[in-house]
């Protein structure tokens, strides 16, 4: 245990003086304890793997006082895909282990005049390569916000969405908001948990989160939307990703 508090305190002083993108090594000190941490404090443009061809998310991020400031305009199109389904995005992604039980945590907020009728997503997570699945779990601020998690058994795609309103959340009121997307994928012991300002969204365990794509798991952040005339402007702080090889939630 003494191993990993050094290790921590030597990030969390890192996080303090100095822009973090962090990876921890691997330690034995205990089954609970993240085997990686990847933190960025927004001080400047973090370490990332773009999950789409074309790095949209650096033309549209600006970085001030520790806060990532995302700009998405119309025409924001990453490739054939958006084209089709008429969609824009500028995400960034971390790289995760398939096997792994995932944590990503972020601050979010919009302006309290940010107009939201159709998809817009903030977070999500999907494989490393072209699917046509939706995200097994993914946070929107769409209509003041919702929350998903995806079971695929039976090659579908049962989606549990709950709207965070009803339970005080209200993504586009102009506040910062504490969002934690817990997840494991797996084809029969599958974990998704999306909890917002300390108020759990929505939950499904012991289903199949895995869509059998073949490919890696990334963790994104950072708009996808259907396609309008109009910018948002979102507000992100504090990303963090830790895996972990057992379950810790």
């Amino acid at each position: 245990m003494g191993r990993f508090l050094t290790i921590a305190a030597a990030v969390l002083g890192m996080a303090a003086c100095q822009p973090a993108s962090v990876d921890v090594a691997e330690t034995t000190d205990g089954p609970s304890q993240p085997f990686k941490v990847f933190q960025s404090n927004f001080d400047q443009r973090p370490s990332y793997y773009p999950p789409h061809g074309p790095d949209l998310a650096r033309k549209a991020t600006t970085f001030e006082n520790g806060v990532a400031i995302w700009k998405i305009d119309p025409g924001f199109i990453t490739g054939d895909y958006d084209v089709r389904n008429g969609t824009e995005r500028a995400e960034m992604g971390q790289k995760v282990n398939k096997s792994a039980y995932v944590r990503q945590s972020f601050r979010v907020r919009a302006d309290a005049t940010t107009r939201a009728p159709e998809r817009l997503l903030i977070a999500q997570v999907k494989p490393d390569g072209p699917t046509a699945h939706s995200p097994a779990i993914a946070v929107y601020m769409t209509n003041g916000g919702n929350a998903k998690c995806i079971d695929y058994s039976g090659g579908g795609q049962d989606q549990r969405i709950i709207d965070t309103r009803p339970k005080g959340v209200n993504m586009l009121d102009g506040r910062w908001h504490t969002v934690v997307m817990e997840f494991h994928m797996s084809n029969t012991n599958g974990f998704c948990r999306v909890t917002i300002d300390g108020r759990v969204i929505v939950e499904r365990s012991g289903h199949d989160s895995d869509p059998n794509d073949g490919f890696g798991m990334v963790m994104r952040i950072g708009p996808y939307r259907d396609k309008v005339p109009y910018s948002h402007t979102l507000y992100y702080d504090d990303w963090t990703v830790e895996q972990f090889r057992t379950n810790p939630f």
